[in-house]
């Protein structure tokens, strides 16, 4: 008879990693390819623009060329992210995306409404979107790509989304893993 005396029957347990996850997800792994697209985030600061912003009405011009109507300095960055359409209104109330309404049929969505999922850095000022008062909001451009998803050069802008939530979500010691983002749609 065999001795199994020091021998595992077992895998050595392996620390979890949901952030190591996330990242294989969106930018791919050894044993699969990346679900993750390049998106630009415009992000607005509370800096009202020194040419079109009319303090008084608290408005600013469509029509700007210096802040592009938005009334606000911003900056864009670009990251990688999944944004998944037509789930926004059927999924739970994580985030500030409306829900499905209740008098609808089961899997019926709203094109208006989609959720993004990026890495836990990519919105390292989360509490931002906490703020009920936010003076506008920030917005994420989903860019165009060839057959193959690459993307076209130079940059062009498919899709325009208002910013309405962050949602951090934590896994031990409450450190944040990965932001679930509620957009709504803007038209171009």
């Amino acid at each position: 008879m065999q001795s199994y005396t020091g021998t595992h029957f077992y895998p050595e347990n392996i620390v979890f990693s949901i952030r190591d996850e996330i990242h294989d997800l969106l930018f791919g792994s050894v044993q699969a390819d990346g679900i993750g697209q390049a998106v630009l985030i415009r992000r607005l600061s509370d800096t009202p623009c020194p040419v079109c912003f009319n303090p008084a009405s608290g408005s600013a011009d469509q029509n700007c060329t210096y802040c592009q109507g938005e009334g606000y300095m911003w900056i864009e960055t670009m990251n990688i992210g999944y944004v998944g359409k037509n789930i926004g209104s059927v999924l739970g109330a994580s985030t500030g995306v409306a829900q499905q309404d209740s008098q609808a049929s089961w899997g019926m969505s709203d094109e208006e409404r989609a959720l993004a999922y990026f890495e836990y850095d990519v919105f390292p000022n989360y509490e931002r979107y906490l703020r009920p008062s936010l003076p506008s909001w920030d917005k994420l451009y989903e860019l165009k790509v060839d057959c193959d998803g690459e993307l076209i050069r130079p940059i062009v802008r498919v899709s325009k989304w208002k910013i309405k939530s962050v949602t951090p979500h934590r896994g031990d010691n409450g450190r944040v893993e990965f932001c679930e983002v509620g957009l709504e749609k803007i038209s171009l």
